[in-house]
């Protein structure tokens, strides 16, 4: 595994015992970049032993865990382990039964990643050696709520190294999208938030592309899936 850049096992159903073994292996590698290990049966536990990876990892930058079952459990762990990551870019957690409470778990990583940044910024002069560095951030697929997405836009509005967030198939509602669009007037990073096929009316889509065309940073909204009144389309294209 010593010269191995990319490893997918997508659908091998490892499962949290064959991931135990994996990360004995990647605590050992110096050279692996991406891990893809979907579709696997990965519970809390496996979170846990892939956390214990990232927590002194300096090399991966893309973690793929989609359509596992990690829940709110397994967030909790993987997000204490971004708290000393320094090189993950990417992580994907679509599609694995991550509540409210994984997604507060997650939100106080990315606002005490701003806490960091701040402190660092004052006393080390290699910073970007140092900083944690997540920008693309996959939730689709999960069951979050407007509370869960009020979490999340907290730490929004402090974030500055998210460029991309996919909240797609989720229970947000038009409630939701306010807080959304609350944290978009304040973040100055975030270039892609994707919401479709959510509980957002065409009025929370107006809502949010109205936002979108007051705060130019944001340059791509995804409501795929949803129904448009006539001219809306424009008003999106126009944000």
């Amino acid at each position: 595994m010593q010269t191995i850049l990319t490893l997918n096992l997508i659908g091998n159903k490892i499962a949290s015992a064959g991931v135990q073994h994996l990360a004995n292996a990647f605590l050992q590698n110096r050279i692996l970049t991406t891990i893809n290990i979907s579709c696997s049966d990965i519970d809390e536990t496996g979170a846990k032993y892939l956390a214990s990876v990232l927590q002194c990892n300096t090399t991966i930058s893309t973690l793929i865990l989609q359509y596992n079952r990690i829940g709110d459990e397994g967030v909790q762990h993987l997000a204490a382990a971004l708290l000393k990551n320094t090189t993950l870019t990417t992580l994907s957690l679509e599609h694995n039964k991550i509540g409210n409470e994984g997604i507060q778990h997650l939100a106080n990583a990315l606002q005490k990643n701003n806490v960091r940044l701040f402190f660092i910024d004052l006393y080390v002069l290699h910073i970007n050696d140092l900083l944690q560095t997540l920008t693309t951030l996959n939730l689709r697929w999960n069951d979050i709520s407007d509370i869960g997405t009020q979490e999340i836009a907290n730490a929004l509005k402090h974030n500055t190294t998210l460029i991309v967030l996919n909240l797609a198939n989720n229970r947000v509602s038009i409630v939701g999208a306010t807080y959304l669009v609350d944290a978009l007037q304040k973040n100055r990073t975030l270039i892609t938030l994707c919401v479709d096929h959510n509980y957002i009316d065409q009025e929370g889509m107006e809502f949010v592309a109205n936002a979108l065309d007051r705060s130019k940073t944001h340059s791509m909204l995804n409501f795929q899936g949803r129904k448009f009144k006539h001219g809306m389309m424009e008003s999106l294209a126009d944000a």
